[in-house]
């Protein structure tokens, strides 16, 4: 019986564990695509940055996708950081669900630095991230705060919307 109880375990967390990396390999691929279909106010200078706040597998999704993409002409950079007022300059904010408590802070700390915030549990949408990524149905995909962007000073391009659900 015992043994019986731990063989499902394991299968259990293993087949989570393929989940969870798929999910983190999905979301990292979303959000270097949103690079693509936002559009900022200027191109811009230097790198294109996208910092993740707080723990989340797709950091090291993002990180080795970023070595093989461009936005425009700028390289990638992906930062982390577990500290918001340490964040000094990014172009998308990921917010892991692990800081997800931050959102109104983020919010009024990059209100007018044309930054798109991104989060990934159920509701922030709502509360004002640019892009929440949720799960409908067993797929990942997300909602676009269409006010959010606009008062970030962001567009977004049809067919992102094609892809995701307008909030």
């Amino acid at each position: 019986m015992k043994r019986t109880l731990l063989c499902s375990l394991i299968v259990f967390c293993l087949g989570c564990g393929v989940s969870f990396g798929q999910d983190a390999k999905f979301s990292a691929l979303y959000i270097i695509n949103f690079a693509k279909y936002v559009g900022w106010p200027s191109a811009g200078s230097g790198d294109f940055v996208i910092t993740v706040l707080g723990d989340d597998p797709a950091f090291t999704q993002l990180q080795s996708m970023s070595a093989e993409s461009k936005i425009g002409d700028q390289a990638i950079v992906v930062n982390k950081s577990m500290n918001l007022d340490k964040i000094e300059k990014c172009n998308i904010l990921f917010i892991s669900q692990d800081k997800s408590n931050v959102l109104a802070s983020a919010q009024a700390k990059f209100a007018s630095s044309n930054v798109l915030i991104v989060t990934n549990k159920d509701g922030l949408g709502q509360q004002g991230a640019g892009i929440n990524l949720v799960t409908i149905g067993g797929k990942l995909t997300f909602e676009i705060n269409v006010e959010s962007l606009k008062k970030c000073g962001l567009t977004a391009k049809p067919a992102l919307f094609k892809l995701g659900k307008t909030i």
